[in-house]
C-alpha cells in the first residue's frame, strides 16, 4: 500500500461510510467476552482496534508507517511481525480479525497466513476476515493498494476451511455499492490513483444506512454479491 494510502485512511475512516460499515460488520459477529484477548493481523491505522475497546485488542502490521499511526493514537499492545510467521504461543487468542490483508502483494501465500491464525486461536475461537472481491471490479485504486488479487465467496471460504477452520458464514457486502464501482471503472471516472475520498454529506450518510441495514440483513441471509467478501470461521476442538 502507497505510504499516502495510510494518511488518507486516518483521516477520513473515522467519518467516511465504508468504514463505518465495516466497523459495524465485525462489531456484529465478532462475538467475544468482555476483555476477551483478540489478534487484528493487519491492523493499519488502528481503527478497528479503537473500536473493540471492551475486549484487549493486540495490532499487528508489518509496516511501520501504520504502526507509528496506531503510537499515535495512543494504542497498546502493537507489534510489528510477518503475519505468515507469528511470533506467539499456539492458542494464545480468543478471536482473530484478517481484515483486507491477504489479497495484498506482500502476501505470498495466504494459506500460510490462515494456518498460523487457526494455530494461535484458542479452541472455540472465532476467525473474521474481509478481502476485496471479483477480478472484474480491479479498478486504479487497486495499484496503489498494491492488490494482488481478489476473491470470490467461494475461493475465501475454502481457504479458511483449508486452514482448518468450520464456515460458520459467508457472504458478500457491499452490495449496495456495486453500481458505483462498476460505474468508476467501466467509465473511467477515476483514470489513476486511489478513489479514497469522503462523498458529500448526503451521499456518505446514505450509502452509510444502506451498509447499516445490509450487515443487519446478514443476520438472516447471504448476498450473491458485493465489492467485498465476508468470511465467518470457527476453530474447533478436535
Amino acid at each position: 500500500m502507497e505510504r499516502e494510502i495510510f494518511f488518507k485512511m486516518d483521516e477520513i475512516e473515522e467519518c467516511h461510510w465504508w468504514f463505518q460499515v465495516q466497523r459495524r460488520l465485525v462489531k456484529r459477529f465478532f462475538l467475544l467476552r468482555r476483555h476477551a484477548l483478540f489478534l487484528d493481523i493487519g491492523c493499519g491505522t488502528g481503527n478497528t482496534l479503537s473500536c473493540l475497546s471492551l475486549f484487549e485488542g493486540v495490532g499487528l502490521d508489518i509496516e511501520p508507517l501504520a504502526l507509528e499511526i496506531c503510537r499515535a493514537k495512543k494504542l497498546p499492545r502493537l507489534l510489528r511481525a510477518d503475519a505468515s510467521s507469528l511470533p506467539f504461543q499456539d492458542e494464545s487468542f480468543h478471536g482473530i480479525l484478517i481484515l483486507g490483508v491477504l489479497y495484498h502483494q506482500g502476501v505470498k501465500e495466504e494459506g500460510e497466513v490462515l494456518k498460523e491464525a487457526w494455530r494461535v486461536l484458542k479452541r472455540e475461537g472465532i476467525l473474521l476476515v474481509t478481502e476485496p472481491a471479483f477480478e472484474f471490479l480491479r479498478r486504479p485504486h487497486d495499484i496503489v493498494e498494491h492488490t494482488r488479487k481478489r476473491y470470490t465467496r467461494e475461493e475465501l471460504a475454502q481457504l479458511v476451511a483449508g486452514a482448518g477452520f468450520k464456515i460458520v458464514k459467508t457472504s458478500y457486502v457491499y452490495s449496495y455499492a456495486l453500481p458505483l464501482l462498476l460505474l468508476i471503472k467501466f467509465l473511467r471516472l477515476k483514470k489513476e490513483g486511489s478513489d479514497l475520498y469522503l462523498p458529500p454529506l448526503w451521499i456518505n450518510t446514505l450509502f452509510r444506512l444502506l451498509g447499516y441495514l445490509e450487515v443487519k440483513l446478514l443476520s438472516f441471509l447471504s448476498f450473491p454479491f458485493g465489492s467485498t467478501v465476508f468470511v465467518l470461521g470457527r476453530k474447533e476442538a478436535r
